[in-house]
């Protein structure tokens, strides 16, 4: 799970990855490759505070929560994350 920057992480062949990354911070990325990439339109406050960790927590949480319910089925893990991020009025996509 790559919340930051995940062009700089090498997702394994052979090991279901994950990212997210904030579709207005061209610092959270989505380069990762050869993983599952989720892009939200969550903000928070200045630019300054924009990258922070915090901005986040949301997003960890509901993957963390959609991935235990998901038996390892990735379709189900997908379609939990979107629905929990709904519920925040966060849009999701999945690349």
């Amino acid at each position: 799970m790559a919340p930051h920057q995940s062009d700089a992480i090498d997702a394994p062949a052979d090991v279901k990855s994950y990212s997210i990354d904030h579709d207005w911070d061209m610092l959270s990325g989505d380069d990762m490759g050869n993983n599952i990439g989720f892009k939200t339109n969550t903000k928070s406050g200045s630019a300054g505070l924009s990258h922070k960790n915090m901005t986040f927590v949301n997003e960890v949480r509901a993957f963390i929560s959609s991935f235990q319910g998901s038996n390892g089925d990735n379709s189900k893990l997908i379609s939990n994350f979107i629905k929990q991020m709904s519920a925040y009025g966060i849009n999701v996509t999945v690349n």
